[in-house]
């Protein structure tokens, strides 16, 4: 039976998401395969013993000694990794290189593409030269905020989502609806990244499809729908209130499930996407397709899209699992 590296916390906003999805994973990993070793990172960037991370997930923190990410890994003779840390660090190419750099294989999006998923503009650009659909956005930079805002303030049409180029689970987004709210917002996005999004708020529905595979992925499930409590799908919807609607799989016609997976494939392969993500889509007037964003480290929560997708497919929670794993090891 191979040890296998559950990596979970970090220091990134979404560090209570990424616990959740852990639980989820320990939970249903085929244990006649695979033990599970949980090592938690906490919010300064620290590494824990795996009972020390085990008593993190259970929600009793014992007294726990920090240790090095490099002895942690030649401890339990970790081979093999599943990363579930969101967000900054875990899901930008910094752990994955770091992985790369001990020689661990790991599930998921190799560097670069986790790199340039984790980067919204980055990825509308390469998306863009591949002429698929995106939502219109301007950019605003920390360091020239007021010089970009006064290009652009004329060509905005509101209303609009402000959002950090840089992050995900929808934290630091707002919706402005007026000039006069543009600001406070967009200072809202900057206390968590210096790089900015204003995108045209799109009126229509959510979809999501969840890729599994390789380069050329095998599994594209069938699209789901969210259908959100509140105004739009928040940080809070998603992993707080858990009032959000989720259709599994989300009533179309099948011309347009066709197309979203389709998308959601060419999406995938031109960031170079391997192992797994999540690519989130609007559907305006019911046949205006964009791009929203993809996620290569999708939550694994009990509520999650990604999981509940890839049974549509035929797989359960554990053989996602299991292949996830597979496909890290198979990875040159």
């Amino acid at each position: 039976m191979e040890n296998i590296g559950i990596l979970f916390g970090g220091p990134s906003v979404e560090h209570d998401v990424s616990c959740v999805s852990a639980k989820g994973v320990i939970e249903n990993i085929d244990k006649k395969l695979f033990k599970p070793i949980p090592l938690y990172q906490d919010r300064e960037g620290n590494w824990y013993s795996a009972s020390y991370s085990l008593s993190v997930l259970k929600g009793k923190k014992e007294k726990g000694e920090k240790k090095s990410f490099e002895y942690l890994i030649k401890k339990y003779k970790i081979k093999t990794a599943f990363p579930l840390i969101h967000g900054t660090f875990g899901e930008d190419g910094t752990l994955q290189g770091y992985l790369e750099a001990l020689n661990v294989k790991y599930v998921g999006c190799g560097v670069k593409a986790s790199a340039i998923g984790m980067d919204k503009e980055i990825c509308k650009k390469i998306w863009e030269k591949d002429f698929l659909p995106v939502v219109p956005y301007f950019k605003v930079l920390k360091e020239s905020y007021e010089l970009d805002l006064e290009k652009i303030k004329d060509k905005i049409k509101f209303p609009v989502f402000v959002k950090p180029a840089d992050s995900g689970s929808s934290v630091g987004i707002t919706k402005v609806k007026k000039e006069e709210d543009l600001r406070k917002a967009i200072d809202e996005a900057f206390k968590i990244t210096r790089k900015v999004l204003i995108e045209k708020a799109i009126e229509g529905r959510e979809i999501e499809v969840s890729v599994l595979g390789g380069f050329s992925p095998e599994y594209i499930s069938p699209p789901g729908e969210i259908v959100p409590s509140k105004e739009f799908y928040d940080y809070e919807d998603k992993y707080k209130l858990n009032k959000a609607g989720l259709l599994v799989p989300a009533p179309l016609l099948e011309d347009l499930v066709y197309k979203f997976k389709d998308l959601a494939k060419k999406a995938f392969e031109a960031i170079d996407g391997y192992g797994m993500a999540r690519v989130d889509f609007f559907l305006e007037n019911g046949k205006n397709i964009y791009i929203n964003e993809i996620n290569t480290i999708p939550g694994f929560t009990p509520i999650s899209m990604y999981p509940k997708l890839l049974s549509l497919c035929g797989l359960s929670y554990k053989e996602v699992i299991t292949n996830l794993i597979k496909l890290a090891k198979q990875r040159d």
